[in-house]
């Protein structure tokens, strides 16, 4: 689907077996108005194709910002995963910060390290308390500074961000274009548009801050042994009945 390419739904092997890894929505019997919601969430799933199990991972850590004891919008801390090699890798949407664990054999998770992502998030993760959120209700905010995706190739960890738009330049759009705000907002979206993080797997240095390519779907990206596939942004002037996609490689410089 486009828009969602690379995101939703992952094939990736452990331990010599297939899995499917992916979002997963649960209550854990308790709400996100309840401090023991946070201290249980766990929002990844790690699913077994042949045997048909299934693993819980993607816990919140005692260290991040979600387990304050306040409550978050769920578009806060939608959680975003990657394995490869036995390397687990996560993080929390609008928490600028990488978690990596290595997955062992029992397929339980032992933390390696959080890295501090040098990324300019424009829209901090604020919180409100817990007695204000309303059981049965669902938060989210359509414009958050967030982590999409994380994938990795060869050498590298690239993580695709979003920085978010500055609510003074959103008031400002809103001034400006009074009869016509999507065209303004479209506008503050290219100027803000995601971009895609390269961090070293072993030393976790962050050597790139790339934008995305120019023409291209800007919601995500697919990473395969050959580089990665970006898809062509929809033509809305004219219809067409494929698709397009462009394979690029990182080069060092």
């Amino acid at each position: 689907m486009a828009g969602l390419i690379g995101r939703n739904i992952k094939f990736i092997e452990a331990y010599g077996e297939e899995f499917l890894l992916f979002n997963t929505l649960r209550d854990f019997d308790s709400y996100p108005g309840e401090k023991e919601y946070y201290e249980r969430f766990k929002g990844i799933e790690l699913v077994n194709i042949k045997k048909d199990t299934s693993y819980n991972l993607g816990h919140i850590p005692d260290s991040s910002i979600f387990r304050k004891g306040k409550a978050y919008y769920s578009s806060d801390y939608d959680p975003v995963a990657h394995l490869e090699n036995k390397k687990f890798y996560q993080a929390f949407a609008a928490e600028p910060i990488l978690y990596q664990y290595t997955l062992n054999s029992d397929f339980s998770l032992s933390p390696d390290t959080a890295i501090n992502l040098n990324v300019k998030m424009h829209l901090p993760i604020e919180g409100f308390p817990l007695n204000e959120f309303n059981k049965g209700s669902v938060t989210f905010r359509g414009d958050i500074s967030a982590i999409r995706q994380i994938e990795t190739l060869d050498q590298y960890i690239l993580i695709n961000y979003s920085p978010g738009i500055p609510e003074e330049e959103l008031e400002e759009v809103k001034v400006e274009y009074p009869d016509d705000f999507q065209l303004g907002y479209r506008k503050l979206r290219e100027k803000y548009y995601s971009q895609i993080l390269i961090l070293h797997k072993e030393t976790h240095e962050q050597l790139a801050n790339l934008k995305f390519p120019e023409n291209v779907s800007k919601e995500g990206f697919i990473v395969t042994k050959d580089g990665i596939w970006f898809q062509r942004k929809e033509n809305f002037e004219e219809e067409e009945n494929f698709a397009r996609f462009y394979l690029y490689n990182l080069l060092k410089d």
